[in-house]
């Protein structure tokens, strides 16, 4: 790995660069050891504030999978089964379709309730409550049926929080700091829209307008759905949390817990094609508990999610194989230096070099 890093840091410049990104932070760890960390470009345009180790990004989506692995402790600890009904911890809770209650908490992890994608999103944005908005999950009709199709959640999925909470007798903000953040030493890390501005360290979220890029202000909405979206980490932290999933922090993380939760359970064929790169490299995507299961190229097991929000942008992936992963965070609306990702795990695995980039290429403004 030490090899390619001289090459890996000219193009973490370069691309960054290219797409005038305002703030980056990059961590890459390689066997059992964070490698490499880069930063670039400020946490907001009008203030010029550097970004470094410690400054703070909303990572979005990919807080879903702190919540997993909160889940696979919960499991492990006797405190909840995957088989259990959602209904047992959210009291009357019921969708409209199950008539048989199989609402499972596995169904919810791995975005298998049958609800449509990002079910009631509109209206949390809008400015509802989560309690109203989740309530009215109940009265939508379904996409499939429970536990055959992959429909990508916000809402339902930020109802574990709930059921930690309920199956630990624990607060889920507690859970993720004494869980996870202090044991693993993610000392910048927190859950609030409080926690990021109070925080004089942070990155703002930008959008393009007619004269560039533009600070969007910091909106409650997602952090409402904590356990799906509202995590704040400095790529310190979270090159931390990548060495963890990784398997390198076994007192924090069991092993045997990311294997339950990286067990292949629903194809989600939509990841094979919303990029060059995945169209390139990604085989039979699946979703397990909380993550993303890729075949890299068709025959190498990657671990990946990504996080989204209007102005931010989140990328975690590792090979667990090559004990080679890569974590990314900037404060932009453009999703093109995510191709960062399969560029350095292309020479890693010893691929053919694609041009993931083309003239043509142009911003992913989907939220994942």
């Amino acid at each position: 790995m030490q090899a390619y890093l001289p090459w890996f840091d000219r193009e973490v410049e370069a691309i960054f660069g290219q797409f005038d990104i305002p703030g980056a932070a990059v961590a890459v760890v390689a066997d059992g050891k964070v490698v490499y960390v880069k930063t670039l470009g400020v946490g907001r345009v009008d203030k010029r504030n550097p970004v470094d180790r410690h400054t703070l990004f909303r990572i979005a989506s990919v807080s879903k999978t702190f919540t997993a692995i909160l889940a696979g402790l919960a499991a492990q600890h006797g405190q909840i089964r995957w088989q259990d009904p959602l209904s047992h911890y959210l009291t009357g809770f019921r969708l409209r379709y199950d008539g048989g209650n199989r609402l499972t908490l596995r169904n919810v992890l791995s975005h298998t309730s049958g609800l449509p994608h990002n079910a009631n999103d509109n209206l949390l944005e809008a400015g509802q409550p989560y309690a109203t908005v989740l309530n009215k999950l109940q009265q939508l009709k379904p996409s499939c049926a429970i536990g055959s199709c992959f429909g990508y959640q916000n809402i339902l999925y930020s109802a574990m929080g709930e059921v930690l909470s309920k199956a630990t007798g624990r607060p889920y903000p507690s859970l993720l700091i004494n869980q996870i953040f202090r044991p693993l030493g993610m000392e910048d890390a927190g859950s609030s829209r409080w926690h990021l501005l109070n925080n004089p360290n942070h990155a703002m979220a930008h959008v393009l307008g007619k004269d560039g890029w533009r600070v969007r202000p910091v909106t409650q909405p997602y952090y409402e759905v904590m356990p799906a979206a509202g995590i704040n980490a400095s790529i310190d932290d979270m090159s931390k949390y990548l060495l963890a999933v990784m398997g390198h922090r076994p007192d924090v993380i069991p092993p045997q817990v990311m294997a339950q939760l990286t067990k292949p359970l629903v194809s989600s064929p939509k990841e094979g094609w919303t990029s060059k790169w995945r169209q390139t490299r990604v085989k039979h995507p699946m979703y397990g508990m909380g993550w993303r299961i890729f075949q890299y190229d068709g025959k190498y097991p990657m671990v990946f999610h990504a996080g989204g929000l209007s102005g931010v942008r989140a990328r975690l992936g590792f090979l667990p194989r090559q004990d080679v992963g890569l974590v990314m965070l900037w404060n932009a609306n453009d999703s093109r230096p995510e191709v960062l990702m399969p560029m350095l795990f292309d020479k890693v695995l010893g691929l053919p070099t694609v041009q993931y980039l083309d003239k043509n290429s142009r911003s992913l403004l989907a939220r994942h």
